[in-house]
């Protein structure tokens, strides 16, 4: 069994198991839970101010866009997990993009992409779920809009990839390294794990996971409760049963809704 397969398997016996027990959370989860969450609220918090700053800037030049492209290059060389940096019509096209090496998909509409809706109704800095970009990979989007005397005149959108910065937030927040960091979004999509290959996989929906009602059941269970605990049996081996507590908690991020999983060995 290849190592992909096998961390496939592994979480599907995690999950398919279902709790047997309510844990109550220990020194070191809750200490746990609240390094994650201070790592991931840092970097957005870090994210939101330099690409408000760029925001104002590009909306006081009317758009201009020679300043409009030397603010989105800045913004790119602020954050090493930015993938690129664009500035987003009212109407949802991509009318700059930075750096030159995805200059071909300038003009791409992603007027469809919820995040584009709902920062157009709220004027507001969104965050989207992950998706599929038309860079060809999996990523989230973080926008700031661009206004000008209460108009709006568009935004400025951030594409990262989650595991360019959420990989090194597990290194540094997760002393104990018995602790397994797994991240989801409520549409059961993996955000981050510490296999690449799984980021993208729906728990819900995707095989090798969605062919089991009681898999289904304990993934939805996940997404309901604000915050949760249990004990499952975690196969090592085709032989060895070993047993895990796994608690879960909620986080929201600019109108988005993760799942922080913590599974930990008993």
């Amino acid at each position: 069994m290849g190592k992909t397969t096998s961390a496939l398997f592994i979480f599907f016996v995690l999950f398919s198991a279902g709790c047997q027990k309510s844990i109550q959370p220990d020194k070191e989860i809750n200490l746990t839970f609240s390094n994650v969450e201070k790592s991931i609220d840092s970097v957005f918090q870090s994210m939101k101010i330099e690409i408000a700053k760029k925001a104002e800037a590009v909306a006081n030049s009317n758009i201009d866009e020679k300043e409009t492209r030397e603010q989105l290059i800045e913004l790119y060389n602020d954050f090493i997990y930015c993938i690129d940096c664009a500035f987003v019509t009212p109407d949802g096209k991509m009318k700059f993009l930075e750096p030159k090496t995805y200059k071909e998909f300038e003009g791409a509409d992603i007027s469809k992409q919820e995040q584009v809706f709902r920062l157009r109704d709220t004027r507001q800095p969104v965050l989207s779920n992950l998706f599929k970009a038309v860079e060809g990979f999996y990523a989230l989007d973080f926008e700031y809009p661009a206004l000008k005397n209460n108009k709006h005149l568009g935004a400025i959108s951030i594409l990262i990839r989650p595991e360019s910065f959420l990989k090194n937030l597990q290194e540094v927040s997760i002393q104990n390294k018995s602790i397994d960091l797994l991240i989801i979004e409520n549409t059961g999509k993996i955000i981050y794990n510490s296999l690449p290959t799984l980021i993208g996989k729906n728990l819900i929906e995707d095989d090798p996971f969605s062919y089991k009602d009681s898999f289904t059941k304990s993934v939805k269970n996940i997404i309901s409760q604000n915050e949760g605990s249990g004990e499952l049996d975690f196969p090592v081996k085709q032989t060895v049963n070993k047993k895990k507590e796994i608690f879960w908690k909620k986080m929201n991020l600019y109108g988005i809704d993760w799942k922080i999983i913590l599974m930990r060995k008993i």
